[in-house]
């Protein structure tokens, strides 16, 4: 189940997250990222959530949790290539042809990830 699988990602990001805050250094985020390491580019993992966030949010009045998900999910990928991949995730975000609503949920949980790195 998508669903599952999203949910599931999105709550080790945010392990990984409050590691990274809780213990506060990069040792922290390395053993964190051995353990749970994504064998894929930060690109394939930010398409793959961007296009289970336009599967999850088909149908739905609201999309905020799945973005938050996603947004979280990225804290999985080592520092600078989770912040590239945040910042391509906020472009997809102002691009016309993103559904409005998506876009706005999503740009709004990239910044709320953000502040919390």
């Amino acid at each position: 189940d998508v669903r599952a699988a999203f949910r599931a990602v999105a709550s080790l990001g945010k392990r990984a997250s409050a590691v990274v805050q809780g213990i506060g250094g990069a040792i922290a985020v390395r053993d964190v990222m051995a353990i749970g390491q994504i064998k894929m580019s930060s690109q394939q993992l930010l398409e793959m959530l961007l296009s289970a966030v336009r599967l999850l949010s088909e149908g739905t009045t609201t999309s905020s949790s799945t973005c938050r998900k996603a947004s979280r999910a990225l804290a999985l990928l080592p520092g600078g290539e989770a912040l590239e991949a945040l910042q391509q995730a906020l472009q997809w975000a102002a691009r016309p042809s993103a559904p409005q609503a998506v876009a706005l949920h999503l740009a709004a949980a990239c910044l709320e990830q953000l502040s919390t790195w």
